[in-house]
């Protein structure tokens, strides 16, 4: 934990070399871009996402950083006070005027219910994360699993806050560190076949749970003298949108909407609950155990979780997999897939991909692939397949 705190403070004496905060300040009219730019500002800091390749970074001077977990065919970039290498009116008195030091640094996460980076100021020093409201609570949130004493508060600037107890350090880099934006988004994340329909279900439930519960009392309300049977339909009714939503949760609390791997090798699995969110519960490889229970692939601190493993496609997947659960459940999957059909070439090509890349035996890899190329013998993705297991080399 403490090598954690090291780690993230290399990172941050990096980023202090090159970027300047500033307290909201407008971006002056100097401003030089060829393309359209998103501007966002956040504790003063300018986060500029350019629509631009990346050779054309060289023709931007202004861009005094480059964040590092830039997209294919894009740039992060974290601006100072000005993009372009024109001195903006009034910039020297400006600056003369801002403090010189500022012990907050920005980073990007990528969060549990966030398919894009959020943006944070971060100070170990002062012990302060400063976000935007959203980004703020899911955080507060999430380490509060994992740290006592998070507190949460708006400063004098109107800006969230949070902050932690002395001696927490640790705990807290080590989580920035593993949702660090650069270092989730290289990985593979599972989806859910199912995750969209579970949610709808369970929102059907609800809703059906509450119309229940106000209309079975109905039949009783306003009777000078219900009768037994009313009284029993009302409980019926009642008993009848309990139980079912009851049952449905009982049944899908175990479905995996969303699972990803982070940067400490540790996992992050998304789960529904009962009023329609996402409970994130986080766990290493060895709190995980394989499952024959129904509805269940796997437990880990002392949950059931549920995954479609037939949806690992690919060598990133298929390794993660490996991780997960290990070498015999994995290998156990591709051999069911082929007892139901042992001429599929879809799940033989799978596997001796599998086979070579995540298991390293390319004897069996091999033979897999010479039975895609019985089935078909023009099959180009699996005679170059073969062409790379021979030689050794990846594909």
């Amino acid at each position: 934990m403490e090598r954690s705190r090291h780690v993230l403070q290399s990172t941050l004496s990096v980023a202090r070399r090159s970027v300047v905060l500033n307290a909201f300040a407008p971006l002056p009219r100097s401003v030089h871009t060829s393309s359209a730019a998103a501007v966002y500002a956040l504790g003063g800091i300018r986060l500029t996402r350019t629509c631009a390749p990346r050779w054309l970074n060289g023709a931007l001077p202004a861009v005094t950083a480059t964040f590092v977990a830039s997209r294919p065919g894009s740039t992060w970039a974290v601006a100072v006070r000005h993009l372009s290498s024109e001195p903006a009116p009034g910039a020297a008195a400006a600056e003369a005027a801002e403090p010189k030091e500022d012990k907050k640094k920005a980073m990007f996460l990528l969060l549990s219910g966030s398919k894009e980076p959020q943006p944070i100021q971060i100070s170990l020093d002062d012990r302060v994360i400063v976000a935007l409201e959203a980004t703020a609570k899911v955080l507060e949130a999430e380490l509060q699993k994992q740290v006592q004493g998070i507190v949460m508060a708006l400063n004098d600037k109107g800006n969230y806050e949070i902050r932690w107890p002395k001696g927490a350090d640790d705990d807290v880099a080590s989580y920035i560190l593993a949702h660090e934006y650069s270092a989730v988004e290289a990985g593979y994340e599972y989806q859910g076949a199912f995750a969209i329909g579970v949610k709808r279900v369970k929102m059907l439930s609800l809703a059906s749970l509450l119309f229940t519960s106000l209309g079975g009392p109905l039949l009783v309300i306003g009777e000078a003298n219900p009768s037994p049977m009313q009284y029993g339909m009302c409980v019926a009714i009642i008993f009848f949108g309990v139980s079912t939503t009851g049952l449905l949760h009982l049944i899908t609390s175990p479905y995996v909407v969303a699972l990803r791997r982070l940067a400490d090798k540790s996992f992050e699995a998304e789960t529904p609950l009962l009023s329609g969110g996402t409970a994130t519960t986080r766990f290493l490889p060895e709190d995980v155990q394989p499952s024959g229970a129904p509805f269940a692939t796997f437990t880990a601190k002392g949950r059931k979780f549920f995954i479609h493993k037939e949806l690992f496609i690919g060598d990133e997947a298929q390794g993660m997999l490996w991780d997960l659960l290990g070498p015999g459940e994995v290998e156990a999957m591709y051999e069911a897939q082929l007892a139901k059909d042992p001429e599929d070439p879809d799940a033989l090509y799978n596997y001796g991909r599998f086979l070579w890349l995540v298991k390293h035996d390319a004897t069996a890899a091999a033979t897999a692939i010479d039975k895609v190329l019985a089935l078909d013998s023009d099959d180009k993705g699996a005679m170059e397949l073969l062409a790379h297991i021979k030689a050794g080399t990846p594909p």
